[in-house]
């Protein structure tokens, strides 16, 4: 009798344990943080966080501990911040994101699951890289003095004679729209690197005077941020002024733009320095709501800069905070 009931107490035992290895583990109280805030109708809300601020640090290695003792350095410490100031973000066919990381001279991409990998370029490393774009087959567009043009095999230079100081670039098609912050361009290269337009945005007030940003809309117009003039000017496929996207007073205006980008029903994204917060504009270029506000919590910002939105995700370069931020977008959903 007591051996059936020892039986018993040990099988309930080993029940319990293996459902509590196997329980789900909870979802960090971030997930979900809505934007605008309530009372206002969520139209985005918070769903991942690059690097993740719960993941535990990875398992040390026999070589890691052997490191440690002869060093004192943990592995964390030898290998650095994962992100140090995030400047341009970029999804990739995938769906993976790509991160421009300046100050850590670095180019990684970052699976679904939150691992990054680094996108070396062996014979000449990374600078400063500024800006990311996805182009096709495979290939990855960086801004870092020049146009490089990274793949798997090998990574190849181009535009250098034709750019000076490039801030930020878009591939779309056969065209690479970069924007020359020193010469206060937009200069279009093939994908081969020949330069074939420079593009000002006209004369007088319609002048580009100091460009940082650029994405291509659905119907071929390209949007470029201003950082000089405060605003966001749209162009034609042809290079001509077509129309600006915000306000020059009141919600809607731009204090310090730094980024842009634009989804699959045309509407408008630009994440603002000044205001530290991302400006939703709707297809007309009017404000819809702003996402974020001032802040390290989640769902905050410091100097927010690059953005890229694919299948209804916005990741946001949360530059002065050290990560990415990716949120869902409900569009006209509550």
């Amino acid at each position: 009798m007591r051996a059936s009931l020892h039986r018993l107490v040990a099988g309930v035992l080993l029940a319990l344990t293996l459902g509590c290895a196997h329980a789900p583990p909870a979802a960090p109280s971030w997930i979900g943080a809505p934007w605008p805030e309530t009372p206002a109708a969520p139209r985005a809300r918070l769903a991942t966080i690059l690097p993740n601020p719960d993941a535990p640090p990875p398992a040390p290695s026999a070589w890691d501990r052997v490191v440690t003792f002869a060093t004192g350095l943990s592995p964390e410490a030898r290998r650095g911040p994962a992100l140090v100031r995030p400047f341009g973000v970029a999804f990739d066919g995938d769906g993976a994101l790509l991160v421009a990381d300046p100050d850590g001279a670095r180019v990684t991409r970052w699976s679904s699951r939150g691992e990054p990998t680094d996108l070396a370029c062996h014979d000449a490393p990374w600078v400063a890289p500024l800006a990311v774009s996805a182009g096709p087959s495979g290939a990855v567009y960086v801004a870092d003095g020049a146009v490089v043009r990274w793949t798997a095999a090998a990574c190849q230079t181009l535009g250098a004679s034709a750019l000076q100081r490039p801030a930020a670039l878009a591939v779309a098609g056969d065209r690479i729209f970069v924007a020359d912050a020193a010469t206060a361009e937009v200069v279009v290269l093939s994908l081969a690197g020949e330069a074939v337009a420079r593009w000002t945005g006209g004369e007088g007030d319609d002048r580009l005077g100091a460009p940082a940003g650029v994405a291509v809309a659905p119907g071929g117009d390209l949007l470029v941020v201003d950082a000089l003039s405060a605003r966001l000017t749209r162009l034609s496929p042809e290079g001509r002024v077509v129309g600006a996207v915000g306000d020059l007073e009141g919600d809607g205006a731009l204090a310090r733009p730094k980024g842009v980008a634009v989804d699959e029903a045309g509407r408008t994204y630009v994440s603002d320095a000044g205001r530290d917060a991302v400006l939703v504009f709707g297809i007309d270029g009017v404000l819809e709501y702003t996402l974020g506000a001032p802040g390290d919590s989640p769902g905050r910002f410091a100097h927010p800069a690059g953005l890229a939105v694919r299948a209804g995700r916005l990741a946001v370069a949360d530059s002065y905070n050290a990560r990415i931020q990716v949120f869902e977008l409900l569009g006209d959903r509550p």
